[in-house]
């Protein structure tokens, strides 16, 4: 039996982090998790990683906000 192997090679473009800062511009005031994985089309836990990445090298800051449910 020969197997053979097809090797995935990264393809030219913005990385997702930068896809972010790009997203971030458009909201100055703030924007949800939620939201921005909707926007960069990405399961949420993506937009975490990214967004601590992103934090850990001072270009992003956070806040928590609390919801309120009626």
């Amino acid at each position: 039996m020969i197997l053979s192997f097809v090797i995935i090679t990264a393809q030219p473009g913005l990385m997702t982090k930068e896809i972010i800062l790009n997203i971030l511009k458009d909201y100055p005031q703030a924007i949800t998790v939620k939201e921005l994985s909707k926007k960069l089309n990405q399961p949420i836990f993506m937009g975490q990683t990214c967004l601590k990445l992103l934090v850990s090298c001072k270009k992003v800051t956070t806040k928590n906000i609390e919801m309120i449910n009626y």
